[in-house]
């Protein structure tokens, strides 16, 4: 909640348009799992401001020390890379 407070400050002060929650900062917004997946890759309103949740770059790198496939670190990179272009699309592009 203390966070939150700051978050809250910097959105006004800064007059931010939107946000990009990544990684485990999207988790400890959305600690519910089902709820975190069900955000991905959609524009919603967080703290009054359009925001997205994206995994981090440490996914990617979990995903390699765990020895995922290939293809599979290929999809999640893609993943990634669909919801930087949605975000840059629908918010910051956005009018």
């Amino acid at each position: 909640e203390r966070c939150f407070t700051h978050v809250r400050k910097d959105i006004e002060t800064h007059r931010i348009q939107g946000l990009l929650l990544v990684g485990q900062a999207a988790s400890m917004v959305f600690p519910d799992k089902a709820e975190l997946v069900s955000r991905q890759n959609q524009v919603f309103e967080w703290l009054g401001v359009r925001t997205m949740v994206c995994p981090g770059p440490n996914r990617l790198q979990y995903m390699r020390d765990k020895n995922f496939a290939r293809d599979q670190i290929d999809a999640e990179r893609q993943k990634i890379f669909e919801t930087l272009k949605i975000f840059k699309d629908k918010i910051i592009g956005a009018p």
